[in-house]
């Protein structure tokens, strides 16, 4: 069987590829990484080639694979002092496949994993807002049910209808009385005398 590799296209057998120690070091990694995530690893690799017309060493590619294993295996993503938010392997597949969409304005090759922690710290931080506005969703649902005030409650009824009318009217009377100041406060202006 022929493999070609994918970020610097050299071509060689299953066997070549396992008998070097650094490429059986790198694929071994590669294969103890979540599923959703190995499959933009080539792509990510190929992000780390050097300028020259060599694909990257399998040394730097196991080097980098590692490291990407070990940010994944946290399960959270910290980036500039920030909460740590939790970070499963999807996210980091996420974060993987918009890297690689924007892969034309990234500047390469790159040094470090930083843009991509980035990126996966901005998906977790919205996928905990999605989760943490759930969990007050059914916190006052729990509410509700327990007070026994039905889910459609209009609060507007919340009030008698004693307390609205005297609201209405309170009302009614600031309104005159903010109009009849206004006008005052406009020397030169004659009003209709309607207050």
């Amino acid at each position: 069987m022929r493999l070609i590799c994918p970020c610097c296209q050299a071509v060689a057998s299953l066997e070549a590829w396992s008998g070097n120690v650094a490429a059986r070091g790198a694929l071994a990694a590669i294969a103890q990484l979540p599923g959703e995530v190995v499959r933009h690893i080539p792509h990510y690799l190929a992000l780390f080639r050097p300028a020259s017309s060599q694909g990257i060493s399998w040394e730097n590619a196991h080097k980098v694979v590692m490291e990407l294993g070990a940010l994944i295996a946290k399960g959270t993503v910290v980036h500039t002092h920030r909460v740590a938010r939790s970070c499963p392997p999807t996210i980091w597949a996420e974060a993987l496949a918009t890297m690689l969409a924007q892969a034309g304005h990234v500047k390469r090759p790159l040094k470090g994993h930083g843009y991509l922690i980035t990126i996966a710290y901005e998906l977790a931080d919205k996928a905990d807002a999605q989760r943490e506005h759930g969990v007050e969703i059914n916190r006052v649902n729990r509410v509700v049910a327990d007070t026994g005030v039905p889910k459609e409650f209009d609060w507007s009824q919340a009030v008698t209808p004693e307390e609205a009318a005297e609201i209405k009217s309170k009302s009614e009377l600031f309104g005159r009385a903010y109009k009849n100041r206004t006008s005052q406060d406009s020397p030169g202006q004659k009003g209709d005398g309607v207050g």
